[in-house]
């Protein structure tokens, strides 16, 4: 990633450089604000500003400064010093969400760019803990575990490079470990956080006052599960505290292929039930062919796209190598792909024999595994995703549901794109969807929309130029992109019907609409008593 454009501005640099600046020169408030952080990294270049303006799909308004803490006494001065202003503060991580969470909508707003507080602050062997400050990205924390012989339970998502551990658990997120352990804020046992009037807080153990050590999330009311999945909506995470567990000492892959809906699900969800398996990725084709090999999702699968499918249609009997997302029976064929972490060999080939004795049963054909192994061998590779071959854009739409739903909510989505064809031709806008186990009963459904468009600034932070400078330039469609984004919001209400709940609510997933009465008021009573000026974040969860 290119190193952001930052003043790295001291106390005694700021009357200089205010009257360098006009933007700041005639706003003496937020020149006292600056002046009162001394010590405190921010910028105001126009080009950086520019590019945490907008997330993977939104744009949003320019925040007036990004300001750069480098640990949890500097974010408190920060938030302390706006207690008598007028601004407004978002919070930003490693800027890879789709949903507006840390876009500025007010004026007068502040960023906070928490990517400098990414300290491994401690690593507990005996107790089996870590702490590391908000900004720490997922692949920097596996990197320091592993010569321990540790992993997080829930160990990172696929962006790991660039997404920080504070803003995986402000969004909640899944991946790696979560067909076993769950999403990213299961796996928390305790937080540092920094209150919207500046104050300190810990939670679980960590807030004892004598023996301070996050060892047990639990004892009392759960005060961590209230800012966690909130948006940032609470309190600014500062230091947070994650369980480990051994690395496993065996580990082995596995893939199968379906022909239909029912046997893809039904395979799925018994496989889960069984929690057998540390990740678990169900495609369907459209996705294999055009996005997990030639779209990036782990680097070097280009010379597996022809193997893979050329198996996945030999096994099933069928060819038709005019099109990528070709259809059986009137449904798309589908993938299931599993890793498997174990203890030991005998614990592994057990395990392993259960997917095979449980896919079988519902007429899985065994496919190439090489796709989760390369994927575990660069578990955070540069996020290629973001740019189809054709240099067609990417945005996810999800749902989290029971198992029990899993089937008609697949058979829904085939449905509701089967009577959008002619928008779809008409658009280019094509479309996937991806599975994902997490825990012993639940599964994410992922639908990935691909539509041709300008490519942000944004990305520059992201892919190399040489990676960008590959692909198809497009102009910015305002038509193609307002049918993509009312597909959003019609999946939205897909999901909504089959009662999901969602990941990274940000600005886009309702949340404060859909709760039941008293719930609603509950949360708005807990962010006013909290932040009474709804400084924080404003906007998110549906909180004004």
């Amino acid at each position: 990633m290119r190193s952001i454009k930052t003043s790295g501005f001291r106390s005694n640099q700021v009357g200089t450089i205010l009257k360098k600046n006009s933007k700041i020169q005639h706003n003496a408030e937020l020149s006292i604000l600056l002046d009162s952080i001394q010590g405190v990294s921010w910028t105001t270049d126009s080009e950086t500003i520019s590019k945490f303006s907008k997330d993977l799909f939104y744009s949003s308004k320019k925040a007036d400064v990004i300001i750069q803490p480098r640990g949890t006494n500097e974010i408190s001065r920060v938030i302390q010093a706006v207690q008598s202003s007028e601004f407004k503060i978002a919070v930003r991580g490693g800027g890879l969400s789709y949903s507006a969470g840390y876009l500025v909508e007010r004026e007068n707003t502040l960023l906070l760019d928490m990517r400098f507080c990414d300290q491994i602050i401690e690593i507990n062997a005996d107790d089996m803990f870590v702490i590391v400050g908000a900004g720490t990205t997922w692949k920097k924390l596996d990197e320091a575990l592993q010569p321990h012989g540790m992993r997080a339970a829930f160990w990172g998502t696929g962006s790991g490079l660039h997404a920080t551990v504070g803003g995986s658990l402000s969004q909640n997120a899944i991946n790696y470990g979560s067909g076993k352990y769950g999403t990213a804020a299961e796996n928390v046992t305790g937080l540092k956080i920094i209150l919207p009037n500046g104050k300190e807080i810990r939670t679980g153990s960590w807030a004892d006052n004598k023996n301070m050590q996050p060892f047990n999330r639990y004892y009392g009311p759960d005060l961590t599960g209230l800012f966690l999945g909130d948006s940032g909506a609470f309190g600014i995470k500062a230091e947070i505290a994650l369980p480990l567990i051994l690395r496993p000492a065996a580990s082995a892959f596995i893939a199968f292929a379906f022909e239909s809906i029912t046997d893809f699900s039904a395979a799925l969800t018994e496989v889960g039930r069984n929690a057998v398996v540390s990740e678990c990725f169900g495609f369907d084709q459209s996705f294999l062919a055009e996005r997990a090999v030639s779209g990036g999702f782990a680097e070097g699968l280009d010379s597996m796209r022809g193997r893979l499918l050329k198996e996945f249609r030999t096994g099933l009997k069928k060819s038709d190598d005019s099109r990528s997302a070709k259809e059986i029976d009137g449904l798309r064929p589908f993938t299931a792909h599993m890793s498997v972490d174990c203890r030991d060999n005998f614990e592994l080939q057990s395990s392993m024999s259960l997917i095979n004795q449980i896919c079988n049963k519902h007429r899985g054909l065994v496919i190439d595994g090489e796709l989760m192994r390369a994927i575990r061998e660069k578990p955070f590779p540069a996020p290629e995703m973001l740019l189809g071959a054709n240099g067609d854009r990417w945005v996810p739409m999800h749902g989290v549901i029971p198992f029990s739903l899993y089937k008609g909510l697949l058979v829904e989505i085939e449905k509701f794109f089967k009577l959008r064809e002619v928008q779809l031709k008409k658009e280019k806008i094509s479309w996937s969807h991806v599975s994902n186990l997490i825990g012993n009963s639940r599964i994410l459904v992922e639908v990935n929309l691909y539509w041709r468009d300008s490519i942000p600034d944004s990305f520059e932070d992201f892919l190399d130029e040489e990676f960008i400078n590959g692909h198809n330039r497009h102009p910015h469609n305002s038509d193609v992109y307002n049918g993509v984004k009312l597909l959003r919001s019609e999946l939205i209400n897909l999901f909504q019907k089959f009662g999901s709940t969602h990941l990274q609510i940000g600005k886009t997933y309702p949340y404060l609409t859909t709760r039941m009465g008293n719930v609603s008021e509950l949360i708005l009573t807990l962010k006013t008593e909290l932040d009474p000026a709804h400084r924080i974040n404003p906007g998110v969860l549906g909180l004004e």
